[in-house]
């Protein structure tokens, strides 16, 4: 596994529904999981995104446990060799390609880059 992306949520259903779609969008040779951790959305978030997005990891906190501690949560349970956090309000734009900026950063110096995971 290449890259662990990891969402935080909290009533933001919409928005990262598309943060995610933009992930699975983009054009690149990376293998990528997706954890979502909600913080108590009280929302439609716990019943919509595990049912359009099976494929993703997904765990509803009883209560919002802050960003930290819900980041740490997802990386302890992360396996690519990279993390990459994404704000529910980003999304992966193709014509920005940074999926793509990344892969060939990796290629050039896969040691350079500031996220990569111990070993």
């Amino acid at each position: 596994m290449d890259v662990s992306v990891i969402l935080l949520t909290r009533n933001t259903c919409q928005q990262t529904r598309e943060a995610i779609e933009s992930v699975f969008a983009s054009a690149d040779t990376f293998t990528k999981e997706i954890h979502v951790i909600d913080n108590g959305s009280t929302d439609k978030t716990s019943s919509l995104l595990p049912a359009l997005f099976p494929e993703i990891l997904y765990k509803r906190m009883e209560r919002n446990v802050g960003f930290a501690r819900g980041v740490n949560f997802a990386a302890r349970d992360a396996r690519g060799d990279f993390l990459l956090l994404l704000n529910f309000l980003a999304v992966a734009s193709p014509a920005r390609n940074w999926f793509m900026r990344m892969e060939r950063n990796r290629t050039r110096s896969p040691t350079s880059l500031p996220w990569r995971r111990n070993s």
